[in-house]
């Protein structure tokens, strides 16, 4: 009937990526110096066999995590145009949103909706990614 946006409502979900760095493939940990899956990102846009990267335990320990058992919502169900996660850090009282979409085949009106709602937006290619950096590293200019 339409452009179709899935919404995830994660407030009951202990999720160990938030936000920015939930919604790029793999980000660096800056406490373990490791690099760490994204949580959301691989759930839209992950493939089957693709590695999982989690934060180790200590220094020297694995993390790798196994590897997915299943392809991303947005590969596999082609008509959902972006799922939008709604996430909650334990201070919060009203979400942020998290919007990822499918770079080919978006409509002007769903493109328009994220970038309206959502603090932080990407797609499969990691092309809206760079703002996930300005965000972990300082730039007081970005969301």
């Amino acid at each position: 009937m339409g452009d179709t946006v899935l919404l995830i409502d994660l407030k009951q979900l202990v999720i160990p990526t938030y936000l920015t760095e939930g919604g790029v493939p793999v980000t660096f940990d800056r406490q373990m110096y490791s690099l760490i899956s994204g949580v959301q990102w691989h759930t839209a846009f992950g493939r089957e066999g693709d590695p999982i990267y989690k934060q180790p335990n200590f220094e020297g320990s694995a993390n790798l995590d196994g590897r997915l058992e299943r392809n991303g919502i947005l590969l596999d169900h082609e008509y959902i145009k972006a799922v939008i996660f709604f996430e909650y850090r334990l201070s919060d009282k009203e979400p942020k949103f998290l919007g990822l979409y499918r770079s080919r085949n978006i409509t002007q009106g769903v493109r328009t909706f994220l970038y309206q709602v959502c603090d932080f937006i990407n797609d499969e290619l990691n092309s809206e990614g760079w703002q996930n950096n300005r965000i972990l590293f300082g730039d007081q200019d970005s969301k």
